[in-house]
């Protein structure tokens, strides 16, 4: 019976490496063709920041008037740190959805990079409307509870925005290059609100 049973033991030893080396080529495949989450992003279910710049193109290849609003999450890192992957990620997706909410009828979603996300709508007819509209769409209630370790946790997402206008192809041209660094100079800003109950 013994023999039997460290028979049984090796060979589930052996499926489970292989298991676990399958697991690791696909996750490679996903990374290789879908690096950073470029393509789609499956925490929030929105697709990233390659759609976002095709979709860009697209809109002033064809005269469209819109403009960018990236929001971006302060100090996503921090919940990341204190709390685990799962709760920053949750954070994310609560943030996004509520974000794609508010968004305007023809207004499209996509996130961006790191703790970023990327609207992308119709031109109003001034730039006080696109700020007016831009505020609104940013100032989503950002309060969300996050069960951890048998506690629940409030975690309110800070959030900074900047807003691009893009009336002519011209304006997109450098439009990636400003939004990362725009992401690079403000995620670590300050930390978000978090309280635990």
């Amino acid at each position: 019976l013994k023999s039997q049973m460290a028979g049984c033991v090796e060979a589930l030893s052996r499926e489970t490496a292989r298991q676990e080396k399958n697991t690791q080529g696909l996750q490679q495949q996903i990374g290789a063709h879908n690096p950073g989450g470029a393509i789609y992003d499956p925490i929030t279910g929105l697709a990233g920041a390659m759609p976002a710049e095709n979709y860009i193109r697209g809109c002033t290849s064809s005269d469209q008037q819109i403009y960018a609003l990236l929001l971006v999450l302060k100090r996503l890192d921090t919940v990341n740190r204190r709390y685990g992957y799962a709760a920053g990620d949750r954070l994310m997706s609560h943030y996004g959805a509520t974000v794609t909410e508010r968004l305007p009828e023809h207004g499209r979603l996509f996130r961006w990079h790191g703790p970023s996300f990327l609207a992308v709508m119709p031109l109003p007819d001034s730039m006080s409307a696109v700020n007016t509209e831009a505020a609104r769409i940013a100032t989503v209630p950002s309060e969300y509870v996050i069960e951890h370790e048998d506690r629940s946790i409030l975690l309110r997402a800070n959030v900074v925005w900047t807003v691009h206008p893009i009336r002519r192809s011209s304006d997109a041209i450098d439009l990636s290059a400003r939004l990362d660094a725009f992401v690079t100079s403000h995620a670590n800003y300050s930390e978000p609100g978090m309280s635990q109950n």
